[in-house]
């Protein structure tokens, strides 16, 4: 059966919550929206959403005609359209809990599968406790542990009361997949519904996600669309990037030149007299020092606007844009 390989993550926390899914195809966008909240441990009563900036589209659960457009985004109907062609075209997307805490998951497509063997969704892998609703998103949620952590702060009895003592659920895996085994696909065809009924039917013991009748055909944006979402795209692309290092928190150094080495790469050209391979050194100072400490890099002259990049840099860069799963040149 075919499946995808997704990581959930959850934006902006330190040290990062994510879950690893797969998830087989055919689900509807309410359906996923159903999963994704009961793999990351959400209690599951605000809405969602799955946006799609590089597409230019979003799915929501009956959404505001008056603001589709906005921003460049056309809104969508959740219910009516299967992830299917969408997963397949991106590695990345955004999926939001609770518009008003803006619960913002980065969504990576790992890998498609074409031989799962299960037909329901599961988590295989997973770090950190889901936050508790309705504390006030990444910042209420900093804000609660620190609280929590000190007895003397004026707000302690309270969020103590509020809380039960602790500013996240414990994450159980073995519960979580027990649950997800319940949304396995149908056989049965009937018309769509939204997150809130699918989610309601689950909670009041029924089993089993029915298929959509049919996958709806969102129209895609024009080109004063596509260049209102240039900014957006470009923060995604790097979020994207920096996804794909270790599980294990990366420092933000290493971070920074492992994506300043894959940018002289991909930007190199030669020199016309030499034949070495140069690039031109507009990035930050810090990262080129130490790339040149390294060896991987030769900047010369403090007047030279252009550096060379030595064999041990291009090995290291290949290597580099392997991990994080970008083509070279030569294999676009």
């Amino acid at each position: 059966m075919k499946a995808y390989q997704i990581k959930l993550t959850l934006k902006d926390t330190h040290p990062p919550i994510w879950r690893r899914l797969i998830i087989p195809s055919g689900y509807s966008f309410s359906q996923l929206s159903v999963i994704f909240v009961f793999a990351m441990g959400w209690e599951g009563y605000h809405l969602t959403s799955h946006s799609f900036p590089r597409l230019g589209v979003e799915f929501q659960d009956d959404p505001d005609e008056d603001f589709s457009g906005w921003s460049g985004i056309d809104l969508q109907e959740a219910s009516e359209h299967l992830i299917d062609e969408y997963l397949d075209q991106v590695k990345s997307y955004e999926f939001t809990y609770d518009f008003g805490d803006d619960w913002t998951h980065l969504v990576q497509i790992e890998k498609i599968l074409d031989d799962y063997e299960l037909n329901y969704p599961q988590v295989v892998k997973y770090k950190g406790n889901c936050p508790l609703d309705d504390c006030g998103g990444v910042f209420g949620y900093e804000n609660l542990k620190d609280i929590l952590d000190d007895p003397d702060h004026p707000e302690y009895d309270e969020m103590m009361e509020w809380s039960g003592g602790a500013p996240d659920r414990e994450f159980d895996l073995e519960e979580t997949n027990r649950w997800l085994a319940k949304m396995y696909l149908l056989d049965t065809k009937t018309k769509p519904k939204s997150f809130p009924e699918l989610y309601d039917d689950l909670i009041s013991g029924e089993e089993g996600f029915c298929r959509i009748s049919e996958s709806k055909q969102p129209k895609k944006a024009d080109s004063r669309t596509r260049g209102r979402n240039v900014e957006t795209q470009a923060q995604s692309f790097l979020e994207e990037l920096l996804a794909h290092l270790d599980d294990a928190d990366t420092p933000p150094e290493q971070a920074v030149q492992e994506l300043t080495m894959m940018l002289l790469y991909l930007t190199r050209f030669s020199d016309t007299k030499s034949g070495a391979n140069r690039a031109w050194k507009n990035y930050d100072f810090a990262a080129m020092d130490l790339l040149e400490k390294n060896g991987f890099i030769d900047q010369g002259s403090h007047g030279s606007k252009s550096v060379s990049i030595t064999e041990e840099g291009l090995a290291f860069a290949r290597e580099l844009l392997d991990e994080y799963g970008i083509l070279d040149w030569d294999k676009k």
